[in-house]
């Protein structure tokens, strides 16, 4: 009989032996095929490109610059002593950037872990426009000769050339574009790919900003 107990006893631990070491086991093993390192598990593929997702961002105004133009203007009549000269400081704010409106599904290609992605030119988004009466000089005759608008003109001459040099000078444009590709480059590898390259469109984009000036 105590022969039975003792081999029932010896049976019992022995189990309890083999458990104690299956189970660490089952756990090492079903931790390594669902490991990263599991030859039977397949690396995760990049999120899926949501052209809608960068859509809704419309217009990525991404640099801007502020400059200003003194700019005279004058108005006169046949009468002696009727010059009305104004001296005015235009000061402008140009925003640009890109108008993600215009990208299409075809503008973005992905292969495998690398995404192209063709973008449109950068171009100024907005123009805001301030300014101030730096001098005028009124002769007794002025009343003669005065236009209303002359203030309005000066202004509009003062943007036409700052922007005119802003453009020619070309770094607001440069820095729209490599703010704008910094910002979807973050954007994508953030959804999983590793590699985003950006290519020039060939469309030139006529600017047309939005221009507003404060109220008076």
């Amino acid at each position: 009989m105590a022969a039975n107990e003792r081999s029932r006893s010896v049976s019992t631990l022995n189990r309890l032996i083999f458990l104690a070491i299956l189970i660490p086991l089952a756990i090492i093993v079903v931790g390594y095929f669902l490991s990263n390192n599991s030859p039977f598990k397949s690396p995760p593929a990049p999120a899926p490109i949501l052209v809608g997702q960068i859509l809704k961002q419309y217009k990525m105004e991404t640099a801007e610059v502020t400059s200003s133009k003194i700019v005279e203007g004058e108005t006169s009549s046949l009468l002696p002593f009727s010059k009305d000269k104004l001296t005015y400081q235009v000061v402008l704010t140009m925003t640009a950037g890109i108008d993600m409106s215009t990208i299409q599904d075809s503008d973005i290609v992905a292969s495998g872990d690398m995404v192209t992605i063709k973008l449109p030119a950068p171009q100024v988004l907005r123009i805001e426009r301030t300014g101030k009466v730096i001098s005028q000089n009124s002769e007794m005759l002025s009343a003669f000769s005065k236009n209303p608008n002359l203030q309005d003109m000066i202004e509009d001459e003062g943007q036409k050339q700052i922007v005119k040099a802003v453009l020619e000078q070309g770094k607001l444009m440069q820095d729209a574009r490599q703010y704008a590709e910094d910002n979807l480059r973050n954007l994508f590898l953030q959804a999983g790919f590793k590699q985003v390259q950006f290519i020039q469109s060939d469309t030139k984009i006529t600017p047309t900003p939005q221009i507003s000036r404060p109220p008076s």
